[in-house]
């Protein structure tokens, strides 16, 4: 079980409230980028078509988690005094082991093939602040209630036919 502390701070998703802007992803990539690319963000909106919807995917630095471990040549380590997913891209051979590994679908392969994940921005998240909505935050770590990537999503036909 990882080590938390009251000081360790964490990105939180609300998707009920994400518009589907995009602005993140825009944001994202400009800033670690220099280029306006959501391809290669490290956040980015899964779009459910028969949901309508938007679910932003970024990483939420999980308590145990899957990606580290599946990690051949360990780029990913979780540091215990923030509690963050951290990879040293010097190391990542794009290997993408932990891209299948994450089931939440926040390791993300740019269409150059180079293995990305958020890093918070060193503690000040650029695109937290642009959120109009407030769908994305950052502060103290709490628990989230994770939607996994591609599971667990019904479509608004089977929810109103088993809630009928």
């Amino acid at each position: 079980m990882a080590v938390q502390t009251k000081t360790q701070k964490n990105m939180t998703v609300n998707a009920k409230v994400c518009t589907g802007c995009r602005l993140c992803e825009l944001v994202c990539s400009l800033y670690k980028e220099k280029e306006t690319n959501p391809a290669k963000a490290r956040i980015h909106n899964e779009f459910y078509l028969m949901e309508g919807m938007r679910v932003p995917r970024v990483c939420i630095n999980c308590a145990n988690p899957a990606c580290v471990p599946s990690c051949p040549i360990d780029a990913l380590k979780k540091d215990k005094e923030t509690g963050w997913v951290v990879m040293d891209t010097k190391l990542c051979n794009d290997c993408q082991m932990c891209v299948s590994a994450c089931p939440y679908g926040a390791i993300r392969v740019t269409p150059d093939n180079d293995v990305i994940k958020c890093d918070l921005c060193g503690g000040d998240p650029q695109c937290v602040p642009m959120c109009e909505t407030q769908a994305i935050k950052f502060g103290e770590r709490q628990p989230q209630q994770v939607t996994h990537a591609r599971e667990g999503m019904k479509s608004f036909l089977d929810k109103e036919i088993t809630e009928a």
